[in-house]
């Protein structure tokens, strides 16, 4: 699906063109059960169309591949010396930032508003598929006091 740049002159970066056919194509997969039903001459009801569609229309799809990282709001200053945050009291924002490691070196991004939903479900799924160490060091603690406690010395 071709989009008209809104900046003049500009064109859009190679990630965020990546990120907007990412996210054309979590629709079609969002759609494509309905689509296999509809071939194969199941009776689909009205709801599950409009459940599916809505979903699509309303930006709720939730990624299937997990995003790793974590999800920070953000306070920013303009650097305008006459503007209300200049004075270190009421700062810009909130704004929310992507943060992950690559190759050793933190990056982060900024996710719009639009994006928020559909981060944070990748992130959660991240999660789940890969527990923190200290989760898992708590987990192996209780275990080994289970055990000792089920075996007399």
């Amino acid at each position: 699906m071709h989009r008209k740049w809104p900046m003049r002159g500009r064109e859009p970066s190679a990630r965020r063109l990546a990120r907007e056919h990412a996210r054309d194509l979590d629709c079609v997969i969002a759609l494509l059960p309905l689509a296999l039903a509809i071939e194969r001459g199941e009776s689909v009801t009205e709801e599950r169309v409009v459940r599916e569609l809505g979903a699509v229309k309303f930006g709720q799809l939730l990624p299937k591949t997990p995003i790793p990282g974590s999800l920070h709001l953000e306070y920013k200053r303009c650097g305008r010396s006459n503007c209300r945050c200049a004075s270190g009291k009421q700062f810009h924002g909130g704004y929310w930032y992507h943060y992950w490691r690559d190759n050793g070196r933190q990056r982060k991004e900024y996710v719009p508003m639009r994006e928020l939903a559909r981060v944070r479900a990748g992130i959660a799924r991240w999660r789940q598929l890969n527990p923190p160490a200290r989760s898992m060091r708590d987990t192996l603690a209780e275990l080994r006091g289970l055990s000792q406690e089920a075996v007399p010395t």
